[in-house]
């Protein structure tokens, strides 16, 4: 009975099978369930248990994480800069490119809005709480400017796009109303471009501060690499 008892126990242990009964070993069902249920979750535990990480192992994972971010960041604003420039070419820039028409200009004026609200909603998605630049100072940083280079200059440039339809939301992003867009360019089409022009410009310039070669962006991913290295071999070392 024995032998007979232990090959159906590793049976239901190994199989998951349906616990065995009184009628076919003659022992309590109750604690032969128990003890096949609390050897399930022991196989289950041990299979899923989450590795436990040394402080090194746990630094570096952060690096990795933040210089993923960072490199996140650094390609939105390459594409900002490369939007931007588009729209400061086809409103004036290129002195050989033809006189922007009410389409062209509004297409312009729309590529401004897109690519500005693209760069905003992904530095919001990278500082949120669970970003990979959450509480980060640069991002912060960039973040803070946008907006400022927004509202401060409700004199300047950007403060005067919402005469030309472009209008800023609760949310800090941009809005364009094509129908006010046209009435500005139909009266006056050369200032109207040029005034979205130096808007381009303004933000483009604001972007190349943090992207270019040299810049907080750039630096922070160099300096960042350069720890994980260090950490890398630690950790291969230990």
């Amino acid at each position: 009975m024995l032998t007979s008892l232990s090959s159906n126990l590793t049976s239901a242990l190994l199989g998951n099978t349906a616990a065995p009964t009184s009628s076919s070993f003659g022992v309590d069902p109750l604690q032969l369930n128990a003890l096949v249920s609390n050897a399930n979750a022991s196989n289950s535990s041990s299979s899923t248990a989450t590795p436990v990480l040394t402080p090194q192992q746990q630094e570096l994972q952060a690096d990795q994480n933040h210089v993923t971010g960072l490199g996140q960041l650094l390609s939105a604003l390459t594409a900002f800069e490369t939007s931007l420039q588009g729209v400061e070419q086809s409103t004036g820039s290129d002195p050989t490119a033809p006189a922007p028409t009410a389409q062209s200009a509004l297409t312009a004026a729309q590529q401004f809005v897109d690519a500005y609200n693209t760069l905003v909603s992904t530095i919001s998605n990278l500082t949120g709480t669970s970003g990979a630049l959450a509480g980060d100072m640069i991002a912060g940083s960039l973040q803070k400017n946008l907006a400022s280079t927004e509202s401060a200059t409700s004199s300047g440039v950007l403060g005067q796009l919402d005469a030309i339809g472009i209008t800023t939301n609760a949310d800090g992003t941009l809005s364009l109303d094509p129908t006010v867009f046209q009435s500005p360019f139909a009266n006056d089409p050369t200032d109207t471009a040029a005034l979205l022009n130096q808007g381009a410009q303004s933000l483009d310039q604001l972007a190349g501060q943090y992207a270019n070669a040299g810049g907080p962006v750039t630096t922070a991913m160099d300096t960042l690499t350069q720890q994980e290295q260090v950490l890398q071999s630690v950790a291969d070392n230990t």
